[in-house]
């Protein structure tokens, strides 16, 4: 029988971040264009040390942690993105984001399990209250722990990368009922079969 306990810690720092971030936002005609870049530092990441035995009295196996600061994790990266007005009524969008994360120090365990690649793109129609969408959403591999506690690199297993299709329908009723929106949503519309870390 294992029995584990897990011990607060008095002497913990809070985590800081540290950010920077430039944007700028444009508009050409029936085209809007956004351009981000940015850095952040996480540092006295709050995690728990390794399980440590402090009792072995048959069949029963103590083990004990506690919360410590440990390392930090720098990340930067950035976002463009593109909006068109096709008609009055339809436009369309395109975006596509960048992020590269770093642990220091450490094995990488948490900076591996973010992708570094995301897009989207679709379009976006509205008319006399009626409203549709129709967009897709790709997402880049990455890796992922198999085991909660204590994982090494050993126990990152793969992610590929996979895209959904998805729709949306809806009205938005005006005058006595302006804010109300009825909709149906469909999500991966080609009923493609992917791994997802919620």
């Amino acid at each position: 029988m294992l029995f584990r306990s897990t011990d607060g810690n008095r002497n913990l720092e809070p985590e800081r971040m540290e950010t920077v971030e430039i944007a700028h936002n444009g508009r050409f005609g029936p085209v809007q264009t956004s351009l981000v870049g940015f850095h952040y530092t996480l540092n006295q990441i709050i995690t728990t040390n390794p399980m440590q035995i402090v009792g072995t009295i048959p069949p029963t196996l103590d083990v004990q942690q506690s919360y410590v600061n440990q390392g930090e994790i720098s990340a930067w990266g950035g976002e463009a993105g593109l909006k068109m007005r096709l008609t009055s009524w339809l436009s369309s969008f395109a975006n596509y984001s960048y992020q590269y994360l770093h642990d220091s120090p450490g094995e990488q365990i948490m900076s591996r399990q973010s992708p570094r690649h995301k897009a989207n793109a679709g379009l976006l129609a509205k008319k006399e209250g009626w409203t549709g969408n129709l967009w897709m959403n790709w997402v880049d591999k990455t890796q992922w722990v198999s085991v909660v506690q204590d994982p090494t690199p050993a126990d990152l297993m793969p992610v590929s990368a996979y895209f959904l299709l998805n729709a949306h329908a809806g009205y938005a009723f005006k005058d006595r009922w302006n804010g109300l929106e009825i909709g149906v949503t469909a999500s991966n519309l080609l009923n493609h079969d992917h791994y997802e870390v919620l």
